[in-house]
């Protein structure tokens, strides 16, 4: 833990790339000259547990990798660089996905496991085409999968209260299950999902370039949790 509990007018270091600021945990804020920081890549404020939020109405133009995981009094979804690449809000109070989280257009990750507040996201999050990784681990308040691009090839949703795969997925008791765009992985466990599609020879062909990995898992986790609900019946 580091006692920090202010930052120096930054209006003169208008060559930082990477700022690392992480446990700082007495910090409550960050100064507007942050804004200034035009060459700024990566900024990293893991476990600034009293940071609230960050300075309104700034652009960091270069910026492409935000973590503010474990930020637990971040309560709005911050919008800081329009080519934002990687975004952590993990451990965060964040309660809303804004429409407006499409215009993130180069957004590749991002993380929002345990947001114990946060809600379902909106549909607009499926135009975040370059997105690939997802997390939304322990978020109890998540109850409809989400829109997502064909781009997507990590989604974890496991402690979320999901009830039911949407057919654009294809993975459903009444239809040839297939997994859509690019996805590789798809983690379900721990929802409230009670019925599982089974994967015929054919279909497992197809997914034979991907990730033969995740596709042993899926049917090895899946068949496992299936006889264990059909017996607790």
């Amino acid at each position: 833990m580091v006692n920090l509990t202010e930052l120096p007018d930054l209006s003169k270091a208008r060559n930082l790339e990477c700022l690392c600021l992480c446990d700082c945990e007495s910090l409550v804020e960050l100064p507007s000259s942050l804004g200034h920081l035009d060459k700024l890549v990566k900024l990293s404020m893991l476990n600034c547990k009293k940071l609230k939020s960050l300075p309104c109405d700034i652009k960091l133009k270069s910026l492409k990798t935000l973590s503010l995981d474990g930020c637990i009094n971040i309560e709005e979804f911050p919008f800081v660089s329009d080519v934002i690449e990687e975004l952590g809000l993990r451990c965060t109070s964040v309660e809303l996905v804004p429409n407006s989280i499409s215009r993130l257009s180069k957004l590749t990750e991002l993380r929002l496991s345990h947001c114990k507040r946060l809600k379902n996201l909106p549909d607009t999050f499926g135009n975040l085409t370059s997105l690939k990784h997802l997390t939304l681990t322990c978020c109890p308040n998540i109850t409809v999968f989400p829109m997502l691009g064909n781009g997507v090839e990590t989604v974890s949703l496991n402690g979320t209260l999901i009830e039911e795969v949407p057919s654009w997925i294809g993975i459903s008791i009444t239809e040839i299950p297939q997994v859509a765009g690019e996805m590789r992985r798809l983690d379900l466990h721990g929802t409230s999902i009670e019925k599982y599609g089974v994967l015929s020879e054919e279909e497992a062909l197809v997914l034979h370039n991907r990730d033969m990995e995740f596709l042993k898992g899926f049917l090895t986790r899946y068949v496992r949790m299936y006889k264990r609900n059909r017996n607790s019946r």
